[in-house]
């Protein structure tokens, strides 16, 4: 699915499916960091599957 809904956590492990995510990635400056979540950064530390991380192609 591209550019679809984050999975909560419980959904992803109750799907034998889904062995990885991938993810895109971009830049943000400090204060946008500090001031926006990052949905990407949320995947990559608390997914229990795998999680590609990369900037799509421009």
């Amino acid at each position: 699915m591209r550019g679809g809904p984050v999975l909560p956590r419980d959904e992803i492990e109750a799907r034998p499916d889904v062995d990885r995510l991938v993810v895109g990635i971009r830049r943000r400056s400090p204060v946008g960091k500090a001031l926006l979540g990052s949905v990407s950064r949320r995947l990559l530390l608390e997914s229990p599957v795998p999680v590609v991380a990369g900037k799509p192609p421009a």
